[in-house]
């Protein structure tokens, strides 16, 4: 991971922590009022979901 750019790195460790501009987190601070996927809008719009079952 040291030789990635920061810019992969910040991104892997967003991914890690859960950190990250999908629904769930921004339902979880307040900034959304929705958790559904914003790309299939059929199941909450977690990592595992967006990067392995969402079309």
């Amino acid at each position: 991971i040291r030789k990635l750019p920061r810019k992969h790195t910040s991104l892997i460790n967003q991914i890690i922590t859960g950190h990250i501009l999908l629904a769930e987190h921004l339902f979880r601070i307040g900034k959304t009022d929705h958790l559904a996927c914003t790309r299939c809008n059929e199941e909450i719009e977690l990592v595992k979901h967006y990067l392995l079952h969402c079309p």
